[in-house]
């Protein structure tokens, strides 16, 4: 009974770990006191290595109760290992992603719990993004609420996966 407990266990991992097929990359950047700073931007490389494929991009946010706002606005560029920038920064142009963090009319968090009050959401950025080449790319995402040192962020993270 033991030895197949043993066995068991681990094979049941491995499902679970194979699950997410589509998961090119999905990597999360922690802040210190969950608080992210208006100059931190937040950087993240990857590699694309299926330049038939297209993918689907994600913001993915970790908040606490105790955020201050109801949404969040956040700008993102993509550059190519050349430095050549294939998503400019919108934000910069007036036109910031809007991530809503907490409904408006009842408060409650959109994300979902798992552990206490910090909740995990993950907002599409663009849908059905084909990359011109293979290689490593490069993510660079800021915050454009008022607030310099924004609170109640614990995380903020970036995935790709390809599209089905």
């Amino acid at each position: 009974m033991r030895k197949s407990f043993f066995i068991i266990i681990p094979v049941f991992l491995l499902f679970l770990c194979a699950c997410d097929t589509n998961r090119v990359f999905e990597q999360y950047n922690d802040f210190d006191n969950s608080t992210w700073m208006r100059n931190d931007p937040v950087n993240f490389e990857f590699n694309i290595t299926d330049a038939e494929a297209s993918y689907n991009l994600y913001f993915n946010i970790r908040n606490t109760a105790d955020y201050p706002f109801h949404n969040l606005y956040l700008g993102a560029e993509i550059k190519n290992n050349n430095g050549e920038i294939l998503i400019e920064n919108e934000a910069l142009l007036n036109k910031p992603e809007e991530i809503m963090i907490f409904d408006r009319k009842s408060g409650i968090p959109i994300g979902e719990s798992s552990i206490g009050d910090i909740y995990t959401l993950q907002a599409p950025f663009k849908k059905g993004f084909q990359f011109p080449d293979t290689g490593t790319y490069k993510v660079v995402i800021t915050h454009f609420m008022r607030e310099q040192e924004l609170k109640g962020i614990q995380s903020t993270g970036f995935r790709v996966e390809k599209t089905k």
